[in-house]
């Protein structure tokens, strides 16, 4: 939450900041406790204020402390985007506790498969190598993105169906 005290929207150094503005409690100082600390504000803007903050608390609630995502974006420049993607990543991969993928697998092996059995399994494979290919390819079969030879042989025609490893079952996706 920020307030401009001029119109001047380039101006960085007449910001307020919202830890500036907000008591120790997270609620909003009153004009002249702002006053008192130095912080000049015209009665527009800080009416502007009052009303984005009252609406803030009632939709989404403000921190007063930092959030991880604060830390990132306030911290240092280097390697930013690295640490957003990965924050991004690990909060879009904790809410998505069940993957579709492993339903499939599910039906596919005919019994379920427990959680913590498939992080033992995928940090086994995932730490088993460097190899970025090996990584690609296990990556394909957990999420079922690879395509058997029987399947690519039904795409293309001159494709052989077989098996690639032993070279007499056909290929299906239960034998690879």
């Amino acid at each position: 939450m920020e307030a401009m005290i001029s119109q001047n929207t380039l101006d960085m150094s007449k910001k307020v900041k919202g830890r500036q503005v907000l008591d120790e409690q997270g609620k909003l100082k009153t004009n002249q406790e702002l006053k008192e600390q130095s912080i000049f504000i015209d009665w527009w803007p800080y009416l502007q204020l009052q009303n984005r903050y009252k609406k803030g608390m009632e939709e989404y609630g403000i921190y007063t402390k930092q959030q991880q995502l604060d830390k990132i974006l306030i911290g240092p420049e280097e390697k930013c985007i690295v640490k957003m993607y990965n924050y991004l990543l690990k909060v879009a991969l904790e809410e998505e506790v069940v993957k579709s993928c492993m339903i499939a697998w599910a039906k596919i092996l005919g019994h379920n498969i427990d959680l913590a059995d498939w992080e033992k399994m995928w940090n086994k494979n995932y730490t088993l190598t460097r190899s970025a290919a090996y990584k690609e390819n296990m990556y394909k079969m957990f999420y079922r993105w690879h395509l058997p030879p029987m399947r690519l042989s039904k795409m293309y025609p001159n494709f052989n169906p077989t098996c690639w490893k032993c070279r007499q079952n056909q290929g299906i996706f239960y034998h690879m």
